[in-house]
């Protein structure tokens, strides 16, 4: 059975929107927890790449932040020198925005 996605088509877009103009744009990914990835502004080997890393990352936060405090990570921030990727996550799937400095 397939996995539910919760994230839905319409947020998907409306990050789109919200964030297309914004100086340093690169993209919006749509994923399964598992590191599937489901819709993409990106090119196929970028994204699945992406994803897989991602998905590894925050299976390795929920179980430090269920440690820590019987919680799970809903949301994530990376920034690099260069980058900052901006992550939604929900119970089945998780979002990523993906902008250039």
């Amino acid at each position: 059975m397939a996995k539910k996605i919760t994230l839905s088509d319409k947020m998907f877009k409306e990050l789109i929107d919200r964030f297309k103009d914004k100086k340093g744009f690169l993209g919006v990914i749509l994923s399964t927890i598992d590191g599937i990835p489901v819709k993409s502004t990106l090119e196929t080997d970028i994204t699945e790449e992406f994803t897989a890393r991602m998905a590894y990352l925050l299976g390795k936060l929920d179980k430090f932040a269920e440690k820590l405090d019987g919680s799970k990570v809903v949301g994530l921030t990376v920034e690099t020198e260069n980058t900052e990727i901006i992550l939604i996550k929900e119970d089945t799937t998780f979002m990523s925005v993906l902008l250039a400095k």
